[in-house]
Order: C-alpha cells, then sequence, then structure tokens
C-alpha cells in the first residue's frame, strides 16, 4: 500500500510497486542492501546501481547467486550526469 511521503508515494517494499521497473539504485548500507536483494530479483529489475558506500562482497556474491545484473558507479550518472557537479 502506498503512503504519501512529501506528498509523494512511497512503498514498504519494491514488491508492492505496480508495473515494471527498469532500473533500482542502492544508497544503503551494504547489509541493507543484502537483505532486499530477493526482493528486487523476484521484481525482475534487470539493473540495479550500487552507489560508492553501498557495496560489499556479500552483496555482491548474493547478487550474482541471484542472477542480478549490478553497476557499480554512481546514480547521477545513470541520469546522464556527473557527480563532480554536485560536490
Amino acid at each position: 500500500m502506498a503512503v504519501p511521503i512529501e506528498g509523494l508515494k512511497a512503498y514498504r517494499t519494491v514488491l508492492e510497486i505496480p508495473g515494471r521497473i527498469d532500473l533500482a539504485t542502492l544508497y544503503v548500507p551494504p547489509n541493507i542492501g543484502t537483505r532486499i536483494l530477493d526482493d528486487l530479483a523476484q521484481k525482475q529489475i534487470p539493473e540495479i546501481w550500487v552507489n560508492p558506500g553501498a557495496e560489499s562482497d556479500n552483496l555482491e556474491n548474493r547478487a550474482k547467486s541471484l542472477g542480478l545484473r549490478l553497476v557499480f558507479q554512481c546514480s547521477i550518472v545513470a541520469i546522464g550526469d556527473s557527480p563532480a557537479n554536485y560536490e
């Protein structure tokens, strides 16, 4: 069920989001990211960007075992911008 946060719809889990998701980004500590990988795999998200600080060997190994494609890069690059513009 969606609940508003600052006027925007927010969901408790990615599985509650209706429709297809093309890309997800992880801005959370690695232990949290590792815990949600099963939901990301179940939602069949084709690409997951792992931002600096969100990566770990455990996260990478679990993602591989689930067949997830990870991109280890700042998500700002995914939208065609540069992290240098925000320093």
